[in-house]
C-alpha cells in the first residue's frame, strides 16, 4: 500500500511538471512580453507601465482616453480588467488596485469576441484551432465590459456558443504564423476582437487582445448543464484538456525544448504571486500568461 502511495504521489508530481512545461516560459514571460511576438496587424497599441511612469507613457506615445488597463501579474479570470476613461477614473482605480505593474491597451470594442483555443505538438510542423467560442454580447450593452462566460456556478450574464464552424484553412494558417512566431507556445487559448465574420474566417480584419497560455481554457467547459449526464462531454473536454498539456510538456522535458529549467525551478516566484494574487493558476502555469 505504502509503495503504491509513493508511485501516485510521484505520477502527480512529474505529471504537475509536464502540464507546466506545455509552454516552457520562464516566470517573467508575461502577457505584455507574449504580445511582442504578435504582429501589429493583429495587435492593439499595448504598453507597460507603473503607476510613476503611466502618464509619461501616455503622452510620449500619444495614448489617449479610453483605453484598457490590467495587472501585468494579477490578471487571472480577468480580474482588476476595466476602461479608463478619464485621469480620475486612473487615480480611482490606482487607489485600490496595488500591483507593481501594469498593462495599458488601446480601447478596442468591436461586434464580435471570441476564445480561440490552439494546440501543436512540439514534433509536428503546425499545429490547429481545437474550438472556437462566441462570447455573445448582451444587444442592449452599447457599453465596454470584461466578457466572462456565464453558467451554473457564476453571475456572468454572457452566453458563450460554441462557433467552430468559424474554422477555415485560411484562419488556420494566419493562427499558426502568428503562434510558431512566439518562442516556445505549444497550448493556449487567443481573445480576439471582429466587426465582420468573413473577414474572420479568411484570417484578417481582426484584433488579438491576450494570449492565455497554459491556463488558457477550453470555454466550451462553461456550457454547464444542471444534470451531470448533460455535463459529461464538458468533463471529457476537461480530462482530455488537461491530458494533452501533461503530454506536450513530456515531450517538451525529454527534448529539451525551451527553458525547461526555469519552468522548473521557477517555483518561489509562482507561490509569492500566488499569495499576493490569491489565484490558484500562479502554480500551475510558467509564467502568468
Amino acid at each position: 500500500m505504502k509503495n503504491k502511495l509513493l508511485i501516485l504521489i510521484f505520477l502527480i508530481i512529474v505529471s504537475y511538471f509536464c502540464f507546466m512545461s506545455a509552454n516552457p516560459w520562464s516566470f517573467d514571460f508575461t502577457k505584455y512580453k507574449i504580445y511582442e511576438y504578435i504582429n501589429s496587424e493583429y495587435s492593439l497599441k499595448t504598453y507597460n507601465v507603473t503607476k510613476n511612469n503611466i502618464y509619461e507613457i501616455i503622452k510620449k506615445n500619444n495614448f489617449y482616453y479610453p483605453f484598457i488597463i490590467k495587472p501585468e501579474f494579477c490578471n487571472g479570470a480577468n480580474n482588476g480588467v476595466f476602461k479608463i476613461n478619464s485621469e480620475l477614473d486612473l487615480e480611482k482605480y490606482f487607489s485600490y488596485n496595488y500591483d507593481t505593474s501594469y498593462i495599458i491597451q488601446e480601447y478596442y470594442y468591436p461586434k464580435y469576441e471570441v476564445g480561440l483555443l490552439y494546440e501543436r505538438f512540439p514534433y509536428e510542423e503546425n499545429g490547429k484551432i481545437i474550438s472556437i467560442v462566441l462570447k455573445n454580447k448582451n444587444k442592449n450593452e452599447t457599453e465596454w465590459k470584461s466578457l466572462k462566460c456565464g453558467n451554473i456556478y457564476n453571475n456572468e450574464n454572457t452566453i458563450c456558443l460554441d462557433s467552430s464552424n468559424l474554422k477555415s484553412k485560411k484562419l488556420s494558417h494566419i493562427i499558426n504564423l502568428i503562434s510558431k512566431n512566439i518562442p516556445n507556445f505549444y497550448a493556449g487559448r487567443y481573445d480576439i476582437g471582429f466587426n465582420n465574420i468573413d473577414d474572420f474566417k479568411d484570417g484578417k480584419n481582426f484584433k488579438i487582445y491576450e494570449l492565455n497560455g497554459v491556463m488558457g481554457f477550453d470555454l466550451r467547459f462553461n456550457f454547464t448543464q444542471h444534470n451531470i449526464i448533460h455535463n459529461i462531454p464538458q468533463i471529457l473536454l476537461i480530462i482530455r484538456w488537461i491530458f494533452i498539456r501533461i503530454y506536450i510538456g513530456f515531450i517538451n522535458i525529454i527534448c529539451f525544448n525551451g527553458n525547461i529549467k526555469a519552468t522548473i525551478c521557477e517555483y518561489n516566484k509562482r507561490n509569492k504571486y500566488y499569495t499576493h494574487c490569491k489565484n490558484y493558476e500562479m502554480l500551475l502555469q510558467p509564467s502568468s500568461a
